[in-house]
């Protein structure tokens, strides 16, 4: 069950701004990682009944939002997260796993469509706000279902937020406390499924280690939202990113070895020459990173988007 992503390892990001590509690349690395282990989901889906499909409906759904999302070019952002909580959401939506994951991604979104940006804190409160809106959709909810690692997700990332910057490291903590949730609705099994199944059909399933179809699937989504975070740092973007130093901070050197990155930048020291604001829009976020690095230590980086109009 879990995967291990070289790719997001040591990226720092405290702040990028919510755009039509970055909502596009969501979706996309969930299909990418859903899409193989389709059957795998599928093969674990015994609640509310054994009709073995929640793998194809979480792709159906999830292709549902991508050609939304695609065809919504002439909307702007705040347009687009509005049309997405109005119609495209509701009209992609397959199956039990699917109705869920789309009601909290909806409050998800509800969260954020004011200020347009994901931090740790927003991040955390999105979170919560989703699960309330998952809570929603189920007539009776359960324990041992999806909303496992829905709510013990959102409870880690209040958990953490206001200690961990990074948003990419908080979803360590927060994928590895999901993954603890769905493996615990293999206990869950007999609450779940008795009166379907034999006492020994159960404990057959809960030595097979079978845990929540849609749980597993959220698990997914969540290991897929934090490559598209980490990714977004290769993409062009605005770049702010504030530096402490243990020595004063030169500006001439600060601006010989940024100016060569991109355009528009803008450089403010503080008083005490130890900390640095920085401004410079560019195509290589991560190498502006790097560079930084090598200055002291990073305590901000953020990521604006340069491509839409709200």
């Amino acid at each position: 069950m879990h995967r291990k992503d070289d790719k997001v390892q040591g990226i720092f990001i405290s702040e990028i701004e919510i755009s039509k590509g970055l909502l596009v690349n969501i979706f996309e690395k969930f299909l990418d990682r859903i899409s193989p282990r389709k059957e795998e989901v599928n093969d674990m889906n015994y609640f509310p009944v054994r009709d073995c499909d929640t793998g194809d409906n979480l792709v159906v759904t999830i292709r549902s939002i991508l050609r939304g999302i695609r065809q919504s070019n002439h909307l702007s952002k705040r347009g687009l997260i509005e049309n997405l909580q109005e119609e495209i959401l509701l009209g992609a939506a397959r199956g039990n796993a699917g109705m869920i994951f789309t009601g909290w991604f909806a409050g998800f979104l509800n969260y954020l469509a004011e200020e347009l940006v994901l931090n740790s804190m927003s991040m955390a409160h999105a979170m919560q706000r989703g699960r309330d809106w998952g809570y929603r959709v189920f007539v009776e909810p359960r324990q041992g279902t999806i909303l496992d690692p829905i709510s013990r997700s959102a409870q880690t990332a209040l958990t953490l937020y206001e200690n961990e910057k990074n948003l990419v490291s908080l979803f360590e903590g927060i994928i590895s406390q999901a993954r603890v949730a769905v493996e615990g609705t293999t206990d869950m099994l007999g609450d779940l499924l008795k009166g379907k199944n034999t006492p020994e059909e159960i404990q057959v399933l809960q030595a097979n280690h079978v845990v929540d179809a849609g749980a597993l699937g959220f698990l997914i989504f969540l290991e897929g939202l934090q490559e598209a975070i980490a990714e977004a740092i290769r993409e062009r973007a605005g770049v702010v990113v504030v530096i402490k130093g243990e020595e004063d901070l030169n500006e001439d050197a600060l601006r010989e070895a940024f100016s060569s990155l991109g355009d528009s930048l803008d450089i403010r020291i503080s008083p005490s020459r130890k900390r640095v604001a920085l401004h410079i829009h560019t195509d290589s976020p991560q190498k502006v990173a790097e560079v930084a690095h090598r200055f002291s230590r990073v305590e901000d980086f953020r990521l604006e988007d340069l491509t839409e109009e709200e």
